[in-house]
């Protein structure tokens, strides 16, 4: 069995990372060490379709599987921590535990559910 990413999802990945290395690392130490949630950055992370990723495109989500959102998280985490909670709680198969009133609030709040932002076919943002 390989256990190697596709080049699709390396893509992702490379293009996850440009992204957060762009509009997240900069107010990342902030970010950590603050108790609010950060709104600012679920708005932007929906723009750019990190959220919803496991939600189905007929729901208004990318339509992908949770290795894609295990992919998100993780590069987001490596830039900003509490950026990637952001990302985890706007991918429901990743949040099971938040509950659901949390999620709903996330989508009230920051306008961005479901998913309004759309990762191209070729895997860019």
């Amino acid at each position: 069995m390989d256990f190697r990413f596709t080049p699709e999802q390396e893509q992702f990945r490379e293009s996850v990372r440009r992204f957060a290395e762009r509009n997240l690392a900069k107010g990342a130490r902030e970010r950590a060490h603050s108790s609010d949630y950060p709104w600012d950055v679920a708005k932007l992370m929906a723009a750019q379709g990190l959220l919803g990723i496991t939600i189905a495109e007929a729901d208004g989500g990318q339509g992908g599987a949770l290795i894609d959102a295990v992919i998100a998280i993780e590069t987001v985490a490596s830039v900003c921590p509490r950026s990637a909670d952001v990302v985890q709680a706007g991918s429901p198969r990743c949040a099971r535990e938040a509950p659901t009133s949390s999620r709903r609030e996330i989508s009230d709040r920051s306008g961005c559910w479901p998913n309004t932002g759309r990762r191209s076919k070729n895997g860019s943002i």
